[in-house]
């Protein structure tokens, strides 16, 4: 299933932590919004790390949507994502 991760943590050393995590996992939209095609075992291995990653940080707030086939088939956009070479899961 497709989701949409996104998150809003003020620690500089904390946030870039989280940025490299998800970049290997998930395609970057905007600097705090990724999007990925994950399995249940991988969204709960998401969920965990990232639990784990933002413990001691003040406050943060993450969010993971998911996105049914057809809501993705009614996404609208204009541009292209910060990766548009790997923008294929954007529709």
């Amino acid at each position: 299933m497709t989701y949409v991760i996104c998150y809003d943590i003020t620690e500089n050393k904390i946030r870039n932590r989280v940025a490299e995590y998800l970049k290997g996992i998930a395609y970057r939209i905007q600097y705090s919004l990724f999007m990925a095609e994950l399995d249940e075992k991988e969204l709960e291995k998401l969920k965990l790390n990232l639990s784990w990653m933002t413990k001691i940080a003040n406050e943060p707030l993450l969010m993971i949507v998911p996105v049914c086939k057809s809501c993705k088939q009614k996404m609208w956009k204009i541009g292209e994502t910060r990766e548009s070479h790997r923008s294929s899961i954007v529709v």
